[in-house]
């Protein structure tokens, strides 16, 4: 279990770096990048926020990281869905020609 939790972080840490600019630019383009990818960077600093005290909250309560792993487990494939559905989006945006 450790080494799977060990992956996994190793790949969220390392896609907040890579993952998230390139999706940023990918789906919204260049024009206007510096201020879009600040929103996006911004979302991200408030979430690790939140995200590092519900997870000691979590352990104080349970006793046990297993419900803060399995909930970054469904986050991760919350994630996987709404990007699929932003490229989706995005495709019928640009056939609307938008």
């Amino acid at each position: 279990m450790i080494f799977v939790a060990l992956i996994l972080f190793a790949f969220v840490t390392s896609g907040i770096g890579i993952i998230a600019p390139s999706l940023t630019s990918s789906l919204f383009g260049n024009k206007e990048y510096s201020q879009i990818y600040s929103n996006v960077s911004l979302g991200l600093a408030v979430a690790s926020i939140v995200a590092l005290a519900a997870y000691g909250y979590i352990f104080q309560f349970t006793g046990s990281y297993s419900g803060g792993l399995y909930a970054i487990l469904v986050m991760l494939v919350i994630n996987i869905i709404t990007v699929i559905i932003a490229y989706k989006g995005k495709a019928k945006l640009e056939k609307a020609g938008l």
